[in-house]
């Protein structure tokens, strides 16, 4: 006799005959797994349960053999979020909660995330029965996960289906329809040009548009100026610009790595901080941070606030940095104590609610206040030559030069390239005046970010 086998329970074999007699279907709902208490069980026909059932859930596939039609084959899914536990039984169960069927396996272990290693595992059983047809067919895809192959076969069965109609997108125009309709739409839009010109519509005659009043009304590029520009100027919130003068732009902030209110500059603190309250923590080896929909790349900088406890390896208000590797997407990522170290691995409790906290250039662990970028004061904007993409050489200004001889006496004064001699024969010395150092030519500025 085999060591693994699956067999109807009395209760199954009754309900099955009594579905053959009155032509009638047998409805099969639900898998359960069991762990056998730690031993292989024999399935029984008199058995109503489990030995010791760890988990039931609906049936994901349910299908006649197609080589066999006396046999079902009833499938479930188990997702990778679930296990912790063995399976070494499996109990098939009608719509009415009865165990209809009951199987064994060879021993296999589920583990789940939490344990550092996960996956979605297909438990199949097939059953050799009286008659496949008084067996009901049917699953409700609304609240059971599909293999990789019923996906495949169905996406087959609907692609087959839809090419094999005559006319598969009678909502959509066909090309001569779309023709004709553009061809109908540039005829009006015409008409209505002309309409608004005051013309006949004739060809060949030219006609003049208003003048622009609004930023978003077309205009000869040739003729924009600043009186078509939006009120603001145009700028972004969070747009760094360069500004000459030593007072500050209007709706900006000098960038010099200051700390300002979260709640004053509100618009910019939204802009430059971005915040998770919620954030998980998964003590997994290595931890990994679930953000759903973060906004971090790799190296970003982020810290963490607690109304609790952060998990050991954790700091409150320490900067940490995204890393690459596995578990980096969407919603997840590790992070490092350095810029692409090793990834952290956290451990003992945790509690409270996390906060996730992006920020550049700095904030507050409170986010009552967040630090602006901090240029250096005195960033240069260089004159350049001009055509753009050259380089301009720096050169000295001209200046004038006394000469004096060793014997102390004036001799002459000269501009740029004068020769000097004298009667004597002796060297001379050249005293020059002016700046104490060569400068291009350039414009100190200061850098300024918008906040409205």
């Amino acid at each position: 006799m085999s060591t693994y086998f699956a067999i109807l329970t009395k209760v199954g074999e009754a309900k099955l005959a009594n579905a053959i007699a009155l032509g009638t279907k047998l409805d099969l709902t639900q898998m359960a797994v069991g762990d056998g208490n730690g031993n292989l069980p024999m399935p029984s026909r008199e058995q109503t349960a489990l030995t010791h059932e760890v988990r039931r859930a609906a049936i994901n596939q349910l299908s006649r053999d197609a080589t066999n039609n006396s046999q079902i084959i009833v499938e479930q899914v188990l997702p990778e979020n679930v296990g912790g536990w063995w399976i070494r039984e499996i109990g098939i169960y009608d719509a009415a909660g009865d165990l209809c069927a009951v199987a064994n396996c060879p021993p296999s272990y589920k583990p789940q995330l939490a344990e550092g290693s996960g996956r979605t595992q297909v438990v199949r059983v097939i059953l050799i029965v009286a008659s496949s047809t008084a067996i009901e067919l049917k699953i409700d895809p609304s609240v059971v996960l599909a293999t990789k192959k019923y996906a495949d076969d169905k996406m087959i069965e609907v692609i087959t289906l839809h090419e094999g109609k005559l006319n598969p997108h009678p909502q959509y125009m066909n090309q001569v329809e779309g023709e004709q309709s553009i061809a109908a739409a540039v005829t009006a839009l015409t008409d209505k040009i002309a309409q608004k010109a005051d013309l006949a519509g004739t060809e060949n005659q030219t006609f003049k548009v208003g003048k622009a009043t609004l930023p978003s009304h077309a205009i000869n590029l040739g003729h924009a100026d600043s009186r078509y520009m939006p009120a603001s100027g145009g700028e972004r919130i969070g747009e760094m610009v360069d500004w000459p003068y030593p007072s500050i732009k209007p709706n900006t902030l000098l960038c010099n790595g200051q700390a300002v209110s979260s709640t004053v500059y509100a618009a910019l603190f939204a802009f430059a901080v971005k915040v998770k309250v919620g954030a998980t923590i998964a003590m997994a080896a290595p931890t990994v941070v679930t953000w759903p929909n973060h906004p971090l790349y790799i190296n970003a900088p982020i810290k963490f606030t607690s109304t609790g406890a952060l998990p050991n390896g954790l700091v409150t208000g320490s900067t940490y940095y995204v890393i690459g590797g596995l578990n980096y997407g969407a919603n997840t990522f590790q992070i490092s104590a350095t810029i692409g170290g090793p990834a952290i691995i956290a451990s003992g409790a945790q509690s409270g609610v996390h906060t996730a906290i992006h920020a550049v250039h700095g904030c507050a662990n409170d986010l009552s206040t967040f630090n602006l970028p901090n240029v250096p004061a005195g960033f240069a904007t260089i004159q350049a030559a001009n055509t753009e993409g050259t380089t301009t050489v720096g050169q000295v200004l001209e200046h004038n030069h006394t000469n004096v001889n060793y014997r102390g006496d004036l001799v002459g004064g000269g501009g740029s390239g004068a020769l000097i001699s004298n009667t004597y024969g002796s060297q001379y010395l050249i005293n020059g005046g002016g700046g104490s150092a060569n400068l291009a030519a350039g414009l100190a500025v200061r850098k300024c970010i918008y906040f409205a």
